[in-house]
């Protein structure tokens, strides 16, 4: 019984990411998601208390993931500061393909649990971000000032990126767009120390 409940959750999930990836957040209601899975508002409820929990568990599957990357990325590790930035470049990228794009444009008006668990994902972003620049800073590697500030900007830089690709501005995909802008950024700081 548990392996037909999971199936039909995640079958819903699936069906929320489609309607997420092709409209804005106001636009799904349980409604459209029924409609969408060919399901009726009672079985959907079965799984989700609200279209707000469906918001929420897709966050934290995304966010559970990246954390979990993140945690496992040492910016001390590897040949080079600039090996360790290309690989957390990977990482945001990968987090920005498994959000939604709904609600990449909605941060900030999504739920509070949901709010709060991309805060997480920021605030460590950042951290890590921070470190590696610090390190290719202490290794004469990367010309940078203050490594926190620059670490804030390029999280900024990033973000705007992906907000932009999934308004459908360019021809790149949210994780395309990071992955090409985060390449950009490393000629220019390798170029520029």
């Amino acid at each position: 019984m548990l392996e037909r409940r999971d199936t039909g959750r995640q079958r819903i999930l699936e069906g929320a990411i489609r309607i997420l990836d092709e409209g804005a957040l106001a636009d799904f209601t349980v409604d459209s998601l029924a409609r969408n899975l060919h399901m009726s508002k009672s079985t959907l409820y079965k799984y989700f208390e609200s279209k707000d929990h469906v918001v929420v568990m897709l966050v934290e599957a995304a966010c559970r993931d990246t954390l979990a990357s993140l945690e496992a990325f040492d910016p001390a590790s590897g040949p080079s500061a600039s090996d360790a930035l290309r690989r957390l470049g990977g990482v945001l990228a990968d987090h920005s393909d498994r959000v939604p794009a709904a609600i990449a444009l909605a941060y900030g008006n999504l739920p509070s649990d949901a709010n709060a668990q991309v805060a997480r994902v920021r605030e460590e972003v950042r951290a890590r971000l921070g470190a590696v620049l610090a390190r290719g800073k202490r290794s004469g590697e990367f010309q940078v000032i203050d490594p926190v500030v620059a670490a804030a900007g390029l999280h900024a830089a990033f973000e705007e990126v992906v907000q932009q690709a999934a308004r459908g501005v360019g021809t790149l995909g949210r994780g395309a767009a990071l992955r090409a802008q985060h390449e950009m950024f490393m000629h220019g700081l390798i170029a520029h120390s």
